[in-house]
């Protein structure tokens, strides 16, 4: 009797498209999540490659500078713990000043700033 009814009136077609709609609303909604997903992936590893890369060109510079800052001094070892000496003092610095520098609020600002331009 129900389905008599809904032909009648010809709710099947409406509840037929709805339900089509509904799927292809959810397809749509998977594809872009898995497009985000994707996106963010790339932009993370490219981010650490050039992170890597400073990395590298900052240690065989410091390496370059011991050696040149030894050679001048006449003792090798001492261009590497002047230099290792100087990054100790940066690294103990920043520590102490976290606060005051208010690095982390920079730094959530920044992220926040670039979600927001990508969407």
């Amino acid at each position: 009797m129900e389905s008599k009814l809904l032909k009648f009136f010809k709710l099947d077609n409406l509840f037929d498209s709805i339900s089509g709609y509904l799927e292809t609303r959810l397809e749509l909604f998977k594809l872009e999540a898995r497009e985000e997903i994707a996106e963010t992936t790339a932009k993370g590893i490219q981010a650490v490659i050039i992170i890597l890369m400073f990395l590298f060109a900052l240690m065989f510079l410091s390496m370059a500078l011991a050696f040149f800052i030894g050679m001048w001094l006449d003792q090798v070892g001492y261009g590497f713990l002047i230099v290792g000496g100087f990054y100790a003092f940066l690294a103990l610095t920043l520590y102490l000043l976290r606060g005051r520098i208010g690095l982390k609020e920079k730094i959530n600002r920044y992220l926040g700033s670039k979600i927001a331009d990508d969407e």
